[in-house]
């Protein structure tokens, strides 16, 4: 029986001569260097997996962030999707990021680390949410869009989905992600991006005290 393609992967040639392809063809590639046959450079290539994200990554097309902090790495995930891996060496800290440049995926990077540890720093925020939550007084769908700028990202969002059962899903509820959390605790994050977003939708739902309402209104 054939896959459905959701479940179909690229082969790995493929996948490498993708992602060598796109060092060929960047401008961050030095036009007097030909590029290598992959045949020739058996080391060129990694495979990693951060966050349940399985990807290759392409060692010799790196760009590095200012100060030398940050690497980032062009990357390919087995499914074909291409992505920046980027690096901070000293922490162990891991990033995908579904961007074009590679200085944005960086700097994405940093700025979700920073929110990451400001909610680390202030645990009883959390513990709010996953109150009102648990009590019923507060309901919200998380959805892909709101682990783009966690830790998890994206990426490792939909992958730990897909190893519950969740194929296909783009969004589950708040209270599915608290069950959620006890497997990957990482979801904190996305939660508390999702409360965010919901507070603010809910706030822009209001109607403004000085708009007529009920029999003003119609008058």
């Amino acid at each position: 029986m054939a896959l459905l393609p959701f479940f179909q992967k690229p082969n790995l040639s493929d996948l490498l001569r993708d992602l060598a392809a796109t060092h060929i063809d960047t401008t961050l590639t030095p036009a007097n260097l030909p590029p290598r046959p992959l045949s020739q450079d058996s080391e060129r290539f990694e495979f990693d997996v951060t966050h349940r994200v399985q990807i290759w990554y392409d060692r010799t097309h790196a760009v590095h962030s200012k100060f030398g902090t940050l690497t980032a790495y062009r990357a390919i995930t087995l499914r074909g999707d291409l992505l920046w891996f980027v690096r901070q060496e000293q922490s162990g800290l891991r990033f995908h990021a579904c961007v074009e440049d590679p200085h944005v995926a960086m700097d994405l990077a940093m700025n979700t680390w920073d929110a990451a540890r400001q909610l680390r720093d202030n645990p009883a925020v959390l513990k709010d949410i996953m109150g009102e939550l648990r009590r019923g007084r507060a309901r919200l769908q998380v959805c892909l869009a709101d682990a783009e700028a966690t830790p998890l990202s994206q990426l490792g969002f939909r992958a730990l989905l897909d190893s519950v059962g969740l194929f296909g899903l783009t969004r589950i509820s708040g209270q599915t992600i608290t069950v959620l959390m006890k497997k990957e605790p990482l979801l904190a994050h996305v939660l508390h991006v999702a409360w965010r977003r919901h507070q603010t939708e809910a706030a822009y739902a209001l109607p403004a005290s000085d708009v007529p309402v009920g029999f003003e209104a119609i008058c």
